[in-house]
């Protein structure tokens, strides 16, 4: 499982996208670096790409730089590593200069009749997701890549109730008209997914009732998580678990696999990009 687990971080690092902008901030001992399976000259300061691969020696270590929320992230282990896999491997974050967690919440509309409570905050604040997965928001699975994943993953059924999936999901209906499933996480780093309802024949992609509205579930190393629905579950369709190693904006992979339904378009999926699809 070890190995398996190191593979797909190694096809991560090479197929997603990223949308932070990193430096590299600091560096000590001995590090060198290779871009494209060639060595480059190492400056504090330069720019890094995702795939950019780091080797860094004994009592040693580089600090990368993100540029898009000013922290810092250091990583001292002895070994080869890309920009990414440091990003998502980070456990000792070395600064943030972020000066509140606050910058997220959201108010209603102002009061058409007349009370005073002109505004009202709508949930609660966003707290860093740091101590979950360091990054977070900032990397992301390409989200054109993930929607010609999915839109063509529709046209092959067995490979939805078959196929590869590298965690353990458990599913199964209940009471007639209800659903529930049940994921592990058995990797060694979180896993990110949601629940889509896709109806082919008219050309709709929806959130399925079991899954998340807003953003991702998030899953850590050893952690389950069990949803159901337990009857009244909308008839019609597909009920998709859509399952990748980082962050993905739902909404608009609803709005993309929907947009290539309409045009019935062809397009090629990426068979490197470590996305899972099971039909629930």
């Amino acid at each position: 499982m070890k190995k398996i687990a190191t593979l797909i971080l190694l096809l991560m690092a090479v197929t997603l996208d990223v949308t932070a902008q990193y430096s590299l901030y600091d560096y000590f001992g001995d590090v060198t670096l290779q871009r494209g399976g060639k060595p480059v000259t190492i400056e504090k300061g330069m720019k890094l790409n995702a795939t950019d691969q780091f080797n860094i020696g004994d009592n040693s270590g580089v600090e990368i730089l993100n540029s898009m929320n000013s922290q810092i992230f250091r990583s001292t282990g002895k070994g080869n590593f890309t920009t990414t896999r440091i990003m998502i491997d980070a456990r000792e974050q070395a600064t943030d200069n972020r000066a509140a967690i606050h910058d997220k919440i959201r108010f209603g509309k102002s009061s058409t009749n007349g009370d005073d409570r002109v505004y009202v905050e709508k949930g609660m604040v966003r707290r860093s997701m740091e101590t979950y997965d360091p990054e977070a928001d900032n990397l992301q699975v390409d989200i054109k890549k993930l929607s010609a994943s999915v839109y063509n993953a529709l046209k092959d059924r067995d490979a939805l109730e078959k196929g590869d999936f590298p965690v353990n999901l458990l599913h199964a209906p209940i009471n007639g008209s209800g659903l529930k499933f049940m994921l592990e996480n058995t990797m060694s780093f979180p896993v990110y997914f949601n629940v889509l309802r896709i109806i082919p024949e008219e050309k709709k992609v929806e959130i399925s009732e079991l899954g998340q509205p807003t953003g991702n579930y998030v899953v850590l190393t050893d952690q389950s998580i069990v949803r159901s629905q337990t009857k009244g579950l909308k008839t019609g369709g597909k009920h998709i678990l859509i399952m990748t190693h980082c962050y993905f904006d739902i909404d608009e992979l609803i709005d993309n696999v929907e947009s290539l339904m309409r045009e019935d378009a062809i397009v090629s999926s990426d068979n490197h990009l470590p996305v899972y699809l099971r039909a629930l």
